[in-house]
């Protein structure tokens, strides 16, 4: 932390960018964007004739000589996953693409943080952010607007305008700090930025969303070129070179996510750059005319954002230049940044400076967006990328007698020991305002050693296309060429800063490139949520050597749990508990015996239980089988962990004072059924009661070899208990005395939580005592009984909570949702426990498994991969479709009136299919959509719903019935009048 403490103190103010992403032409995502500008890729695409007929754009201009054949795409535009985002179909088309496009990338920038928005708890996060003109609005729009329909003009309105692109991004990613919507031009971007930082030094949030949305529409097509404009004569953007001509208008959406310096390293998030001061300014007067660049003003807004910075010029290595090409713009930027750079005469080597628009177009209210993280991606890289087309530099800048020279090839960038590298970030905008970053590279993280010997990645989406696309994702990038990932900080992420969905997978891996080879063949689950879950507590005969081994060493609160049980051991009975878990000791010789045996046991299982509990789930019924029910009353709060303990050692001594010589043997029969043949002759007892056909038998060794050879004559199925002793059986009746009046002392009470008793297989309702607890030592164990109970308790699913699954199967077919081992037997208990949470994960038992991982470092990875659905208005569709066309696409359902209200639904949410169960919030319905359906109601039906109430009609159904009602007591009225 020294290292780091000392640039915090240098700057106090630093903002550290914690998250990246953006999607621009020929790069859906940032890994490809680095690629491309690494190779110096241009991202043009060049039209023939006929695909420029095909793209609707007129013959005569096409064949124009000043038509210029070129464009920058960006791809998919038309698409949008509105399913994910909760937007109806209809309000998908209508919406603009730009507001369409930020919402996703937003998205992405959180997850590329590793923040789930879901789970911020009280942070707040601020959105910054502009956009083009809306453009979508004028040519898709303007006949809506000119209808007399107030609903559908805010309908409009609020899906396209300018003034609704951070609302929109604030709203559905439920994001409670400033929204704010920045609009200065080309600079817009980077003052989107400067304004989330000085928010973010202000408290006004905790973390930042800043970026830009810029698309051109008409889109994937060429421009008309007109002499004396910004725009180029031959498609080729080329700042600083003796050939620059204008630039190409590109298309880009992208955002970073910020958060103070001070806070990310403390919260230990990856951090992309540091931006140690950000300045923005105006020309005012100081140019030639209102659209010009002046001079005075970018040299001001650089020298202050040095200033502002705690820098001097000679420090910072490379300037992400506004960079346009134009014959204007290239000389009074360069001389601006002479001006700016003139105290950095002492400077040991020149100044890179480069231009992303030779690359991309000029992206306009994006283009400070696209510099700056691609510089941050070239401080990460250690690269600096080339400025394409640069031959020869225009003779109005003075290169040779400056500190500069234009960065024309990929060149080393690499973190100097005792030099901090530090960049400049550009941004100008029509109207003069002005706007400059200053970039330095990221701190070194800290390492830590965590020595685990697996871990549990886990990964969720909407739906099982999107989860195996999502998979794939991740597997190309953990096995890309020199990756380099902690497999623990990717758990901690996934864990901690990914939204959970039902569509699920989870693995245990002991590293990457194990992760890589399971990924694609892993079994993929629909996780569904437990009404009501019991935990079900094993007995004893579930032990084994090196039971829970791992969990011990590997897991906080299951060792926490083992030592407060080892503490509450009487002092007359110590017993080295941890030393038996920790592997210090051999426990193989503690199996052999009931007073070391059933305190192990109770250990392990009130350990697994807490540790359970740190998932944030918990039981809504408990029961245990023998042994088991001491660790559920312990659970229900019956008893003090110091009592259970107490109870569980006498317990256990008192048994292993008995002979050596009892026996059980479990049997493939009903309980009636087996008192019938222990009636003739045998000494035996019933000892457990399993299931209708499962029937434990406890008494002499002599005896149980007698019946079971009676019950194989008879073609009876039975098994022989490995055991040492004859429990729940009159074998123990030489005990139960003292071991009643070792509990006369203990306090006992009701339970906290549901319990089911093995007595009389209903719930326990009132505190037990020390007679109860002698006979359940020695009666039948009433688990048939207690199983039927969790059925008639609505109980749905289970988990069993031991050292491996004894009763899983017995309670699995009695609840819809089965019941979950919570361990299970293997060379690790540690492995094999992670193994089970997956499953729990996957199934829904447990949706949070960040308890697993308690502290870690966020970092990047690939993320959510959404759905392309196609929401665009073609030309052909007129706008305000009458309801009455809108019904008939609905299938018919032999009702007119479910027919014409699903009408008034579709117009409304577009949505393509529906039924008495649609849900109208599920398709993304809200007040307007419900003010068009009100309206439709009471224009064609004379029905005025209150508005109250139609909010409160969640389904298509509820809609169809209420309008019903109010038609039938009409008509009930005009026939008695």
């Amino acid at each position: 932390m020294s290292a780091n403490k000392h640039w915090l103190d240098q700057h106090p103010d630093a903002v550290a960018i914690i998250g990246m992403a953006g999607r621009f032409a020929e790069a859906p995502n940032l890994a490809n964007y680095w690629d491309n500008l690494a190779a110096g890729k241009l991202a043009r695409k060049e039209y023939s004739r006929d695909e420029l007929l095909a793209r609707a754009v007129k013959p005569e201009v096409v064949d124009d000589p000043a038509y210029v054949c070129v464009g920058m795409p960006l791809e998919d535009i038309n698409c949008f996953d509105a399913e994910f985002f909760g937007v109806s179909a209809k309000q998908a088309d209508w919406m603009d693409p730009q507001i369409r496009l930020f919402l996703e990338v937003c998205w992405h920038a959180m997850e590329d943080a590793g923040y789930d928005v879901s789970r911020l708890g009280a942070q707040r996060v601020g959105v910054f952010a502009g956009s083009n003109p809306a453009l979508y609005l004028w040519q898709h729009h303007l006949d809506r607007l000119r209808e007399h329909n107030l609903a559908q003009w805010l309908e409009v309105l609020t899906s396209n305008d300018k003034d609704y692109l951070s609302p929109w991004v604030a709203y559905k990613l439920g994001l409670r700090g400033p929204a704010l919507n920045i609009q200065t031009a080309c600079s817009t971007s980077l003052v989107a930025v400067a304004t989330a930082c000085q928010n973010l030094l202000g408290y006004q949030c905790d973390m930042a969303l800043a970026g830009a949305a810029a698309l051109t529409l008409p889109h994937d097509q060429g421009y008309l070129y007109q002499a004396n404009t910004i725009l180029s004569p031959d498609g080729h953007c080329r700042p600083f070179d003796a050939e620059a001509a204008g630039t190409i208008m590109g298309n880009g959406v992208a955002a970073v996510l910020l958060k103070r310096a001070e806070d990310a390293i403390h919260d230990g998030d990856h951090i992309d750059a540091l931006i140690l001061g950000t300045a923005v300014n105006n020309d005012a007067q100081r140019k030639m005319d209102f659209m010009a660049p002046g001079v005075d003003g970018q040299a001001e807004v650089i020298r202050m954002a040095h200033r502002l910075a705690g820098v001097s010029a000679d420090t910072i290595d490379y300037v992400e230049t506004h960079g346009t090409g134009t014959r204007l713009g290239d000389p009074i930027e360069f001389r601006a940044l002479q001006i700016a750079f003139a105290q950095g005469a002492q400077r040991m080597k020149p100044c890179a400076i480069g231009a992303v628009k030779a690359n991309l177009g000029h992206l306009n209210t994006a283009a400070g967006m696209a510099g700056l993280i691609k510089t941050v991606l070239a401080l990460q890289h250690e690269m600096l990328p080339p400025t394409p087309h640069f031959k020869q530099p225009n003779p109005q800048l003075d290169l040779e007698g400056s500190p500069f020279f234009i960065n024309d090839r990929l060149r080393p960038w690499p973190r100097e020991p005792g030099r901090t590298r530090r960049a400049g970030v550009s941004a100008f905008g029509f109207g003069g305002t002005n706007a400059h970053v200053v970039l330095q590279e990221a701190p070194e993280p800290e390492r830590t050693e965590r020595q685990l010997p697996a871990h549990l990645f886990v990964l969720s989406a909407r739906d099982a296309t999107a989860l195996d696309r999502y998979r794939e994702r991740i597997q190309q990038w953990v096995a890309g060429p020199g990756r380099s990932t902690d497999l623990a900080d990717l758990c901690f992420t996934a864990a901690h800063g990914r939204r959970r969905f039902s569509h699920r997978l989870a693995l245990v891996v002991r590293d990457t490139g194990d992760l890589a080879v399971k990924l694609p063949v892993v079994t993929a689950a629909s996780a569904e949520p437990t009404d009501r879950m019991a935990w079900v507590f094993t007995g004893q005969g579930a032990q084994y050597k090196g039971m829970a081994s791992g969990l011990y060493q590997h897991v906080p609160v299951f060792r926490r749990t083992a030592d407060a049980c080892n503490s509450a051991l009487p002092a007359e009975y110590p017993l080295p508990l941890a030393g038996w878990l920790s592997g210090q000791f051999d426990m193989a010789p503690a199996l052999d015996q009931a007073a070391t045996l059933q305190p192990l046991l109770f250990t392990i299982q009130y350990a697994l239980a807490e540790a359970w509990r740190e998932f944030g789930i918990k039981p809504d019924m408990v029961l245990g089988h023998s042994l088991g029910e001491y660790v559920a009353a312990c659970v229900a709060g019956v008893m003090s962990l110091e009592t259970a303990m107490t109870m569980v050692c006498l317990r256990g001594r008192l048994l292993d004072r008995l002979p050596s010589n009892g026996g059980m043997l479990a049997v493939k029969a009903s309980d009636g059924e087996v008192r019938q043949v222990l009636r003739d002759g045998y000494d035996l007892d019933v000892a457990a009661d399993n299931a209708p056909d499962q029937i434990v038998v406890s008494g002499h060794a002599e005896e149980i070899d007698r019946l079971r050879t009676a019950l194989r004559d008879a073609g009876v199925d039975s098994v022989r208990l490995t055991v040492t002793h004859a429990f729940h059986s009159r074998l123990l009746d030489p005990i139960l005395e003292e071991f009643e009046a070792g509990l006369s002392s203990c306090e006992f009470s009701p339970p906290a939580i549901p319990m089911l008793s093995n007595l009389s297989g209903t719930l326990l309702q009132v505190a037990p005592d020390a007679r109860y607890w002698r006979n359940h030592l020695r009666q039948t164990v009433r688990f048939t009984a207690c199983l039927e109970q969790l059925q008639a308790q609505n109980v749905s699913g289970a988990l069993e909570i031991g050292t491996k699954p004894l009763l899983t199967g017995l309670v699995a077919r009695r609840l819809p949702r089965g019941c979950l081992p919570g361990l299970v037997e293997g060379a690790s208990g540690y492995q094999a426990w992670l193994g089970q949470v997956g499953q729990a994960f996957c199934s829904g038992v447990v949706s949070d498994i960040g308890a697993l991982y308690p502290q870690g470092r966020r970092i990047s990875f690939p993320g959510y991969p959404f759905t392309k659905s196609r929401h665009w208005i073609d030309s052909q569709e007129v706008a305000g479709t009458p309801s009455s066309q809108t019904a008939q696409q609905v299938d018919v359902q032999q009702d007119p009136l479910f027919d014409l209200v699903a009408g008034y639904w579709r117009h409304a949410l577009g949505a393509p299919a529906l039924s008495r169960s649609s849900d109208f919030f599920m398709l993304g319905g809200n007040s307007l959509a419900a003010i068009q359906i009100r309206a439709a109601v009471q224009r064609d039906l004379a029905i005025d719903l209150p508005m109250a109430e139609m909010m409160k009609m969640r389904t298509l159904g509820d809609l169809v019935d209420a309008i019903a009602l109010v038609l039938e007591a009409e008509a009930a009225s005009e026939v008695q009048s």
